[in-house]
């Protein structure tokens, strides 16, 4: 960059309608169709290379959410 010069950004705007926003998101999480990975440990993996991390919760009212979040995604 050249001293005393102003830095150009492009931003290029698109216009996503919410339908397809909630398409993507839930395709990106794993979420559509339910429990649509396999079962074992590379589901699981795949998850988490997807997400990142998940939340740990040891209070389990319907269920841990560690586990929660795995169940909807992965099969038994």
């Amino acid at each position: 960059m050249w001293p005393g010069r102003a830095r150009t950004v492009s931003v290029v705007q698109v216009k996503v309608t919410a339908e397809a926003a909630r398409r993507f998101l839930v395709a990106r999480h794993f979420l559509a169709p339910a429990r649509s990975l396999p079962g074992g440990l590379e589901a699981v993996m795949q998850v988490f290379r997807k997400l990142g991390s998940i939340q740990f919760d040891p209070i389990a009212v319907a269920g841990r959410n560690h586990d929660l979040v795995l169940h909807a995604r992965v099969a038994d």
